[in-house]
């Protein structure tokens, strides 16, 4: 595994590539290779496989998980040449992260290379497709010289040159403050049960895009601080000191279609309202409403199997009055032809006064309530002969300190 196994830039075949902190990876593992006339650029992470897809119509995709689409920026042409911008990964390493668990078992023994950055730099991966029949040892795009090198390149079916090129550039103001910004002031975490003795690993990718600016991935490998354990120590006079919170949701519903647009699946939660006691440091069971799954097996076609388009089912929670941002379930849904498999993911928010319109009341400065719905992903079948069930939206709510 290293950037001397084969010259570059590797032809046509798949590449894989990982910044590196000396000669070890820094960062997971990318992929990028063609099919036809498309370009395909894949990470694989615990939280799913991302899947970004440059298609010969110019239009961008990324997708988490199957069938979870985004529409991205389309591809951005470059001052007057023959040069369209797909997308950039910008790999922001500082100190204290940690590196990657097992990157070469990830590997599976395909070869791969590994960028060493120097300490204050920054290495940007940017994909690039030329126009049709650009040739093979046409100039890069002014805007990449002359720090760019050629890292991998691939003649497309309709003649067009796809090619991923590489920059070791200075550690600047605006990457300094998007680092700080993940890692000091968003600072996502997972929280364990108890903190584990072996080894771990997260790193954040934060992707935007615009119609001027193209598409970003900001590649943050988090360090500590991105770990908590529900077990932390607690001060000795909060320890058994229950404090007030009310709990409300209200209640929401969706339905679930076949790809033709039949109807096959109702989706209801019946909020609820409810006061709770929390103690510091000990996690708290909670009910965040009553779910209800119903197959309307009229609407379907046995022996017919087919994946519904994933939905988001947007679901009110307020804590002490105030509510996560953005806290909408993923419903997945497929059909094998005679049962369906229905599954909600998890979600987890920690909700801080200072990042809220309207404060958590009762939370105190220096602390946040972290709230996670449902305990786990839940997965149901449903079928003709058991086409309806019903549950607790069961999950746990956490009263701890920031860090």
């Amino acid at each position: 595994m290293s950037t001397q196994q084969s010259p570059l830039p590797v032809q046509g075949k798949a590449f894989r590539f990982a910044p590196a902190l000396g000669a070890q990876p820094a960062s997971n593992f990318w992929k990028v290779w063609a099919e036809g006339a498309e370009v395909y650029l894949t990470c694989r992470t615990p939280g799913g496989n991302q899947r970004f897809s440059i298609h010969q119509s110019g239009q961008v995709h990324y997708r988490l998980a199957a069938k979870e689409k985004q529409d991205l920026a389309p591809l951005l042409r470059l001052s007057s040449g023959p040069w369209t911008h797909a997308i950039e990964i910008r790999f922001l390493l500082s100190p204290n992260s940690l590196p990657p668990l097992k990157p070469l078992e990830s590997l599976r023994n395909k070869k791969a290379h590994v960028i060493p950055v120097p300490e204050g730099f920054v290495f940007h991966a940017n994909l690039l497709i030329g126009d049709a029949e650009v040739a093979l040892d046409c100039p890069l795009p002014a805007e990449f010289a002359p720090a760019a090198q050629t890292l991998w390149r691939a003649r497309l079916r309709d003649n067009r040159l796809a090619v991923l090129v590489g920059r070791l550039l200075e550690l600047s103001d605006e990457n300094r403050q998007n680092i700080r910004f993940i890692r000091q002031d968003l600072k996502p975490t997972v929280t364990f049960s108890s903190m584990p003795t072996g080894g771990k690993q997260v790193e954040i990718h934060h992707l935007h895009w615009s119609p001027q600016g193209g598409n970003v991935v900001l590649v943050v490998p988090m360090g500590d601080e991105a770990f908590r354990a529900d077990d932390e120590p607690v001060a000795s006079h909060e320890q058994s000191q229950p404090r007030p919170f009310s709990l409300e949701t209200e209640s929401t519903e969706l339905t679930v279609c076949a790809p033709d647009g039949s109807p096959v699946v109702a989706v209801r939660i019946d909020g609820v309202r409810d006061s709770i006691s929390v103690v510091k440091g000990r996690p708290l069971r909670v009910v965040a409403g009553q779910l209800h799954l119903d197959l309307l097996v009229h609407n379907l076609v046995f022996r017919s199997g087919f994946i519904a388009t994933p939905y988001k089912l947007p679901h009110v929670i307020r804590v002490g009055a105030a509510s996560p941002r953005d806290w909408n379930y993923s419903i997945a849904a497929r059909f094998d032809g005679t049962a369906m498999v229905v599954e909600l993911r998890q979600l987890s928010s920690a909700l801080r006064n200072a990042n809220l319109a309207n404060p958590v009341h009762g939370l105190a400065e220096g602390e946040e309530v972290v709230l996670t719905v449902p305990d786990e992903t839940l997965k149901f079948t449903l079928t003709a002969d058991a086409p309806k069930t019903t549950c607790d939206l069961a999950g746990k709510l956490t009263l701890r300190d920031q860090r």
